[in-house]
């Protein structure tokens, strides 16, 4: 898969949704409380650093961000032709940031960035303010999460913008990881060679290393090693798509942890009389396009997202 919007120009005008996460996920920057994010010290080298952006180029607006914990998230508009493509300022911002705070902690080889970032171009106004309101929304959200952890029990006829209204949804877990403005669906088809299955398995791991949340039903062998290398990041989050009913379906082992850390939802547009075994490979193929149908359902215009290194 390639999210990379080739004929976008990176240096012209463009409304950006930024995304960029701390190695590993430790909260770092600030706590949440009343709703709201307080920064701790290196929270608001965060802040000036971001800030010092449109200084350092005026052409980029900056609008709306919110310095989570462990990631960071920042709206921006290029209103005029850049002089360097946007990954230019980005990597300018982070180098920065970096260093103001490896020289706070006094630390010169402390870790801060993962590598890369994402940006979604967002191809209309409605777009780009749907992501604005993500990220003033975050706060709230979070806090609503680590305080209500028990209440993420089986919710039948579960409903939300992004599932299809034809089909009857249960849920396991946080069923607002679908408000997350883009969704990678992972598709890993079996009779793939060796070595284009594992770069598809790097390309999605990486992906979700960053910050995106991937969604599928993981069930071929390739897609079985995405979920369980992506197992293994602190802070990744994946939505699973059930071939079958959950009529059954009882969390196992360290998924108890991930949909209570609110890092898991498990879905299922099956009714509870698709037994869960034998597996139905029709289903599955189907899963598949429910994935891709969910993930493409912004319904406000097109989003792109890429990994910039």
């Amino acid at each position: 898969m390639n999210h990379r919007l080739r004929e976008h120009d990176y240096s012209g005008r463009g409304f950006y949704f930024i995304t960029t996460t701390v190695y590993p996920r430790r909260p770092i920057f600030s706590v949440i409380s009343d709703y709201k994010t307080h920064l701790t010290r290196l929270g608001e080298i965060v802040r000036d650093e971001w800030l010092q952006l449109h200084r350092e180029q005026p052409i980029l607006e900056l609008q709306e961000f919110e310095i989570m914990p462990d990631h960071f998230h920042g709206t921006i508009i290029a209103t005029s032709p850049l002089p360097k493509p946007l990954g230019y300022y980005i990597g300018n911002f982070k180098g920065r940031t970096r260093q103001a705070i490896r020289k706070a902690v006094n630390d010169p080889s402390y870790s801060v960035w993962s590598k890369g970032f994402f940006d979604i171009i967002s191809l209309d106004a409605d777009m780009f303010h749907s992501f604005r309101h993500y990220i003033k929304d975050n706060p709230r959200r979070k806090q609503l999460r680590d305080e209500n952890r028990a209440l993420f029990r089986k919710v039948r006829n579960a409903e939300h913008p992004r599932l299809p209204q034809d089909r009857k949804w249960t849920a396991v877990g946080d069923i607002s990881l679908l408000d997350y403005p883009v969704l990678v669906p992972v598709v890993v088809h079996r009779r793939r060679p060796p070595e284009d299955t594992e770069r598809a398995i790097n390309h999605f791991v990486n992906m979700a290393g960053t910050g995106a949340i991937l969604i599928g039903g993981f069930i071929s062998p390739g897609e079985k090693e995405v979920a369980r290398r992506i197992a293994a990041i602190p802070g990744a989050r994946v939505i699973y798509l059930l071939p079958h009913g959950m009529a059954h379906y009882k969390p196992r082992g360290k998924a108890i942890d991930r949909i209570a850390d609110s890092q898991t939802l498990v879905l299922s547009g099956f009714g509870d009389e698709i037994p869960e075994t034998p597996i139905n490979y029709d289903n599955c193929h189907f899963n598949n396009d429910l994935a891709r149908a969910i993930s493409a359902r912004v319904d406000l215009g097109l989003a792109v997202v890429r990994k910039i290194h």
